[in-house]
């Protein structure tokens, strides 16, 4: 009942901003308070990074297309600024350069809510490149994706895109771990969404998709051991990262290390494949501290755990050289099915756990989700 009452409210929410015209320019927009201006922007960036987190998910289409949608950027300042005016917000808004963000070097809440904005629009069209019909033009499609995203990535403020052994130094507040962790997290799972849509073509480069997957997953693991320096919304978060980041990223090197390599085109070597499966144990060391019986993500992560643990007492089998290798016969006893980014592919289907909050508040949306 919980989980089918999160899926009403996200409905309920996106219904809200289509009837409220939260998708639409506004008209006669310089006589607007500049406050409401910058609320409307905020609700929907919320929003619309919401609805596209769960349809990747969920293995569905969106519910709110950017294709009928007028998609303006809220700015990278601080809340409080909505309620100046006069000199004293222009004082304020000279502090941002011409694409909105801050230039005085300082991580906020609001560098997430544009970042995933930016990356949603993005990961809307991978995720038509999985789900769509008749396609055509799909490699210069998933080219021009993999471009995008590196250009958004490169064209962030350097403070926002610091070397992973930096983000956590002592001394560095929660707010800002949660931050940075949740920035580099959206850029890793949007270049493994563009890499899944290639592989499922068959325009995958070789061992690509495996590198992408190996990154998402050590940077999910990053969060996981060093939880003790995210902050209380970082903690509620992190069960949501793990299951829509980690566990698709999971299953996909999982399902490498139970391939012969003449099948997966290219050598795995023992560096890499030791680190593989490294990181597979520590997650599913952790998934017990992520998940309460009575939690609404309890199944999914009972049955993700269960699945990767028989992938790993296969992997880790010594073969028998007298049964020869059968890729199919070892991606079934290991419970994986190939669809492994979305949740159906643990039998879940679409009511299962989507991660929402028991509380409809637009403006309460991302302090329990990273988007």
């Amino acid at each position: 009942m919980e989980m089918r009452n999160s899926s009403r409210q996200l409905n309920s929410i996106d219904s809200a901003l289509f009837a409220d015209g939260l998708h639409e320019t506004v008209k006669e927009k310089e006589y607007l308070p500049f406050f409401l201006t910058q609320l409307r922007q905020q609700i929907f960036a919320r929003i619309y990074g919401s609805d596209i987190s769960f349809a990747v998910f969920l293995g569905r289409p969106p519910r709110v297309s950017k294709r009928f949608c007028y998609t303006s950027m809220p700015l990278d300042i601080e809340e409080d600024i909505y309620s100046l005016v006069g000199e004293s917000l222009d004082q304020e808004l000279a502090h941002l350069d011409r694409n909105g963000w801050n230039t005085l070097g300082q991580i906020r809440k609001s560098a997430v809510i544009r970042w995933t904005m930016i990356t949603s629009m993005i990961r809307e069209d991978a995720l038509e490149a999985l789900l769509g019909r008749n396609l055509t033009n799909v490699p210069q499609r998933i080219g021009e994706l993999q471009a995008k995203i590196d250009h958004a990535w490169k064209d962030l403020p350097p403070f926002l895109t610091i070397p992973t052994r930096d983000l956590w130094l002592k001394g560095r507040s929660c707010h800002e771990v949660d931050t940075l962790h949740q920035i580099r997290l959206l850029y890793l799972n949007t270049t493994f969404l563009i890499e899944w849509a290639a592989s499922r073509h068959g325009l995958q480069d070789t061992g690509a998709l495996f590198v992408n997957a190996s990154e998402l997953l050590s940077w999910v693991i990053e969060a996981l051991v060093r939880r003790e320096q995210l902050s209380e919304i970082g903690l509620i978060s992190l069960a949501w990262r793990v299951a829509s980041c980690a566990l698709p990223a999971a299953g996909a090197i999982a399902w490498y290390l139970l391939q012969p390599s003449s099948r997966v085109g290219f050598n795995l070597d023992s560096s890499s494949r030791r680190r593989s499966i490294e990181n597979l144990s520590v997650l599913i060391a952790h998934m017990g501290i992520l998940h309460d019986p009575g939690d609404g993500n309890y199944q999914l992560f009972c049955h993700a755990k269960n699945a990767l643990q028989s992938a790993m007492d296969t992997i880790l089998s010594p073969p028998d050289p007298a049964q020869p290798e059968n890729s199919l016969d070892m991606l079934s006893s290991a419970a994986l099915s190939p669809d492994w980014i979305f949740s159906d592919y643990l039998g879940l289907g679409v009511d299962s756990w989507i991660g929402l909050p028991d509380r409809g508040s637009f403006m309460r949306m991302d302090d329990n989700m990273p988007y």
